[in-house]
């Protein structure tokens, strides 16, 4: 939040794609990360989706509220955030970017 780092980058999935600048996105097969934190409110752990949350074009002001509402999952119901979920991702960036993978930070990551 604090950088307003935007990330460009190309998403595909099942049946569609999007190439955008990105300044969150997260991908999850469970609803909370971290605690109290219900980043993907909808999924299933036995369902065989993942869930993609991202957001672009928001300021820092704007991902702030959103970041108010992680606890209920309130966020996922917001005109500024997209929420899919579908069989199979792939994402691909421009740059060398930094991923968090069950909560342990990869230095780095394309």
């Amino acid at each position: 939040l604090i950088r307003n780092r935007k990330y460009h980058a190309s998403m595909k999935w099942d049946d569609g794609n999007l190439k955008e600048n990105f300044t969150f996105a997260a991908l999850c097969n469970t609803i909370h990360t971290g605690e109290g934190m219900k980043i993907a409110p909808k999924a299933l752990m036995d369902d065989g989706k993942l869930d993609l949350l991202y957001i672009k074009g928001a300021s820092r002001g704007k991902r702030l509220q959103l970041f108010t509402k992680l606890g209920k999952g309130e966020h996922a119901n917001d005109p500024l955030a997209n929420y899919i979920q579908k069989n199979n991702f792939k994402l691909s960036t421009e740059e060398t970017v930094p991923i968090t993978l069950d909560g342990e930070l990869i230095e780095s990551g394309s």
